[in-house]
C-alpha cells in the first residue's frame, strides 16, 4: 500500500469527526491531537488505524462509543468508502476505513470528503 495521500486522508476524516462543537469532542481533539499512530492494518477491503494516546490525559463519557456515518469519494473507487472512529475506555481507539464491495486502492491520488455536518 502506498501511502502517497493515505495519511492526508487520515487526517482530514479525523478533524471532520471531531469538528463539532459537541459536549465531550473537546476532549477527543485534546486526545487526537497528543496521540501517535501504533500501527495500520490493511484488510483488502480498508484499514483500522490504531491510536495511542497519552494515559494522563481526560477520559471521554461515555466511554466506549463509535462516530460514524463518514463518507468519502477515492479516486479508482466506484461506490465510495465510510469511516467510523471508535472510542474504548474513554479514549480514542481507532480509525476504520471501508469500501463497500470492492478492494482498498493500492494509491489515493484524490479524495473529497463528504460533510454529514452540512
Amino acid at each position: 500500500m502506498a501511502l502517497d495521500k493515505f495519511d492526508a486522508l487520515c487526517r482530514d476524516v479525523v478533524d471532520l469527526i471531531l469538528s463539532p462543537d459537541r459536549p465531550g469532542f473537546a476532549i477527543l481533539r485534546e486526545q487526537y491531537v497528543c496521540s501517535i499512530v501504533r500501527d495500520v492494518e490493511f484488510t483488502g477491503v480498508g484499514f483500522f488505524l490504531n491510536y495511542e494516546v497519552p494515559v494522563e490525559l481526560p477520559c471521554a463519557i461515555p466511554r466506549n462509543f463509535t462516530i460514524g456515518g463518514f463518507n468519502a469519494d477515492l479516486d479508482g473507487v466506484s461506490h465510495g468508502v465510510g469511516f467510523e472512529l471508535f472510542v474504548r475506555d474513554g479514549k480514542i481507539a481507532f480509525l476504520e476505513g471501508f469500501t463497500y464491495d470492492e478492494g482498498w486502492p493500492d494509491h489515493i491520488t484524490r479524495y473529497e470528503l463528504e460533510n454529514p455536518y452540512e
